[in-house]
């Protein structure tokens, strides 16, 4: 089974943060446990909203194999513990933007990156906790048949 150019693009950016930034291993996708007491710095990256437009007719992907333009909204979300977690997680989300913003392997996938918004939390817990989610959208084109990338 092949995977959609969303996943690849959301796979390419977690190798890229788990190999370049401080938060290393703290990186993760699709994550299924809850954030505990030992984990410190991590670095979420989700699939958001895809919109999608098709291009070239209405004759529908059946029918031909049509591109389609889409908008994913791509979630990076810093998660820190401890004094000072705002500016934590503003150093780390600085090390994240840079990253995906420059990423060259993106480059031929995508024809647009923009940041959206971002979104500052804190938490109650036992420690000093918070998280800083920023939204990403990245536009590309696809095949209507794949939705992989465009040959």
């Amino acid at each position: 089974m092949s995977e959609s150019l969303a996943e690849q693009l959301a796979r390419l950016i977690h190798a890229d943060l788990v190999n370049n930034t401080s938060a290393g291993a703290g990186v993760e996708r699709d994550r299924e446990v809850a954030i505990g007491l030992s984990d410190q710095d991590v670095i979420l990256i989700e699939l958001g909203d895809e919109d999608t437009q098709t291009m070239g007719g209405s004759r529908g992907p059946l029918l031909g194999a049509l591109q389609e333009r889409n908008d994913l909204r791509l979630i990076v979300t810093v998660l820190v513990r401890g004094d000072n977690w705002q500016t934590r997680a503003d150093a780390l989300r600085n090390e994240a933007h840079q990253r995906i913003v420059t990423l060259h392997a993106l480059r031929p996938l995508i024809a647009q990156i923009r940041r959206e918004r971002a979104e500052w939390r804190p938490a109650n817990t036992e420690q000093p906790f918070g998280y800083l989610s920023q939204v990403y959208v990245l536009t590309y084109l696809t095949n209507g048949l794949t939705l992989g990338p465009v040959a």
